[in-house]
């Protein structure tokens, strides 16, 4: 494969077949068109490509506003000095690293050996509190290039997988369709999670799998309870409502939820039990939307025009209606970033003094 901006004649070059604007195939050249034309479509393309650019940017206020984006970077850093620090015991012989990690990550057998002798040559240790720690690694003095690149691979991997960050290729074939990138919104972390962290941890069974499980549950429960009790501020039944919320109960539930390696456990146990007739067990995603396989943000925006169209129509029909907390809901559920941090409580504060229920 050759990739070159300049015109070429490809026959002479040896190769058999290259793509080429329309208006640029030289005479007696045999070309199949592949894809459409731009041809009256500049403007349109332009357009389209601006609205896309602006709802890119906007899907990054829920995040942003949230804090999770902020959580997750100041965790990505911890994380990256965390796996350095375990190479180092490594190299060391303090502590081992699991083979069958080592080479999930990239690293062989034969590069091992080298990146251990490549961080006892030139890292540099401090004495601290729980013992020797790694002060710099100094990577640009490394003289083994492909030790230094399989070393920085590796812990490039083992920190995307334990701050998980997705990528088309860990998604299933099924999320390249249309249909099913719209019935997955916002199950793309989870889906991505089934192999990237339940199956992985299966496969390794050490003492870094429940070291993560562990600290994703632990930091996931403690990001619950302060968005439960943010999102408690304006509520009419505030009390009511951290006390069901934050009880050890749903704490323990919201803890094992929000882990990334729960993956598809709490969407099959609540699909499940929706279908029997039950409540949801794990009923805590940090959207509210239902934790079963109907959680979709496109259903729950429908129900919500569809409840807002009631709770407007209704007091217009019949004079004896009275417009509730469940109609304001259902309004307010289709406004945007309707479901960020301040955006929820004041929302939540305007509709406090309304009835619980319409009449």
């Amino acid at each position: 494969m050759n990739i070159d901006d300049g015109l070429r004649d490809i026959v002479a070059m040896g190769f058999d077949a290259g793509i080429r604007l329309g208006e640029s195939v030289e005479r007696d050249m045999i070309a199949d068109v592949y894809g459409g034309t731009f041809e009256g479509r500049a403007g349109a393309s332009t357009k389209m490509q601006m609205a896309d650019h602006s709802l890119q940017r906007a899907k990054m206020v829920p995040s942003v506003a949230s804090g999770m984006s902020h959580v997750n970077m100041a965790l990505q850093r911890f994380t990256g000095r965390v796996l350095v620090q375990r190479f180092m015991d490594d190299a060391m012989g303090r502590r081992a690293i699991n083979t069958t990690r080592l080479r999930a990550l990239g690293v062989s057998d034969e590069m091992h050996p080298r990146i251990q002798a490549q961080m006892q040559k030139h890292a540099d240790q401090t004495e601290g509190l729980l013992g020797r720690k790694v002060a710099r690694i100094n990577i640009d003095s490394w003289d083994d290039i492909d030790a230094k690149n399989a070393f920085i691979n590796g812990v490039d991997r083992w920190s995307k997988k334990v701050i998980q960050e997705n990528d088309p290729g860990n998604m299933p074939a099924i999320m390249t369709k249309e249909l099913w990138k719209s019935v997955f919104q916002f199950r793309s972390f989870m889906l991505a999670a089934y192999s990237k962290q339940l199956l992985s941890g299966i496969l390794h069974r050490d003492w870094e799998t429940f070291s993560s499980f562990s600290t994703s549950m632990f930091f996931g429960a403690l990001f619950y309870a302060g968005q439960t009790v943010v999102n408690a501020q304006g509520r009419a039944d505030k009390e009511a409502y951290l006390e069901k919320r934050l009880s050890p109960e749903s704490l323990a539930k919201a803890s094992f939820q929000r882990a990334g390696f729960s993956s598809l456990i709490p969407l099959g146990v609540d699909t499940i039990a929706g279908v029997t007739g039950f409540g949801p067990v794990f009923d805590f995603r940090s959207t509210d939307l239902a934790s079963g396989a109907w959680g979709n943000p496109t259903w729950d925006l429908i129900k919500g025009v569809e409840g807002a169209a009631r709770g407007i129509v209704a007091p217009i029909a019949g004079g004896d209606y009275e417009l509730s907390q469940q109609d304001y809901r259902a309004f307010t559920s289709t406004l945007l970033f309707q479901n960020t941090f301040v955006v929820r409580n004041a929302l939540g504060a305007l509709g406090s003094e309304l009835p619980r229920y319409s009449n």
